[in-house]
Order: structure tokens, then C-alpha cells, then sequence
């Protein structure tokens, strides 16, 4: 998908999507939780650009949709690149200068089904994002970015998971949201 549209042999990450154990409706209300990853996930395939454009491909919603790495939009437009570009902005505004990139987005987590689609869409976007520019965070931080995303940039309510829950969150961090390369 991703080759036969970009012309770019990509770097693929994935994320899970995850289902709370105990504790629905409460983690993002910093109430205790026990997550745990599911077999449902989102690819992202992602290639470096040399015009400075950050295209945002989704295979699920067949639309492709470019934006200027230089002048990334100040907030969200009530669209599926929200999620992704709402990762990107937080990432710069942690300092990180932002290259041109083709990303390429498919996911199978069900929408709506409290699965944490959206979250599976910023991990993946942020794990590929990062891979690409060289920048490492630890599983912890890189999901508090995710999550600051979710709230700050789409403005919806996101999960935070409490100190009681972080050995389960850094498990999934560990185990579950792989990197392939």
C-alpha cells in the first residue's frame, strides 16, 4: 500500500489496541485501571519526503491528506488526521523539529467499541514518527505524549493510567507495542 502510493520503501510499527480489565470509564478519570493489550492494531508505514509536505494516507478511510511540516495546523479540523497530527504537534512542541514524511496509517481495532482506537493511532503514528527522526522515549512517556495529543490537540478525553497501573502500562509498552523495522 504504502510503496505503490509513496514511491518509498517504508519503516512499518504497530500498536495494539487494548481492552480495560478492571476499572472502565475511570482511567481517564485517574481512577485505577488494568489495561491489557488485544490482537486488533494499527500499522503505520512511514517514509522520509524531501518538500517539507507530511502526507497522512489511511487505508481504512481510502483519503490521503497533506500538510506543511513547517506550519502544522494550531488545532484540530474534526477529521481522521486529528489523531496523527495531534502526535506530530505535541512531538514539536517538545522541541522536536518535524521533517517531511509519508505516513501511511491501516488498522483493524474496531471504532467506537472501547478499544482504544485512537490511542493504537497515536502510538503508531508517534512510534513511527520518533523511528524516523531518531528520537527515543521511554514506553511511559511516549504514552503520556499520546495521551496529551488525545486531549490537548483532538480535544477529547483520553486515558491516563494511575501509579497503581504503571508495572502493567510499562508491560504493555514493553511487550505489545512492538517496532518492526
Amino acid at each position: 500500500m504504502h510503496l505503490a502510493r509513496f514511491e518509498a520503501e517504508p519503516a512499518i510499527y504497530v500498536a495494539p489496541g487494548r481492552v480495560n480489565l478492571i476499572g472502565e470509564h475511570t482511567d481517564y478519570a485517574e481512577g485505577f485501571v488494568m489495561p491489557a493489550a488485544i490482537d486488533f492494531a494499527t500499522l503505520a508505514a512511514i517514509s522520509p519526503r524531501g518538500d517539507g509536505k507530511i502526507a497522512l494516507f489511511s487505508e481504512n478511510y481510502g483519503q490521503v491528506r497533506y500538510f506543511d511540516a513547517a506550519e502544522l495546523p494550531a488545532a484540530a479540523g474534526k477529521h481522521w488526521t486529528d489523531y496523527p497530527l495531534g502526535v506530530v504537534s505535541i512531538l514539536a512542541g517538545e522541541g522536536n523539529a518535524i521533517p517531511g514524511f509519508s505516513l501511511s496509517l491501516w488498522g483493524d481495532v474496531p471504532l467506537g467499541a472501547g478499544l482504544s482506537s485512537s490511542a493504537s493511532v497515536e502510538v503508531a503514528t508517534a512510534l513511527a514518527v520518533t523511528g524516523l527522526m531518531g528520537v527515543s522515549y521511554p514506553g511511559p512517556v511516549l504514552a503520556r505524549l499520546c495521551q496529551r495529543a488525545e486531549n490537548e490537540f483532538v480535544g477529547r478525553a483520553a486515558a491516563s493510567w494511575t501509579s497503581s497501573s504503571r508495572r502493567m502500562e510499562r508491560r504493555t509498552m514493553r511487550c505489545c507495542w512492538i517496532a518492526a523495522t
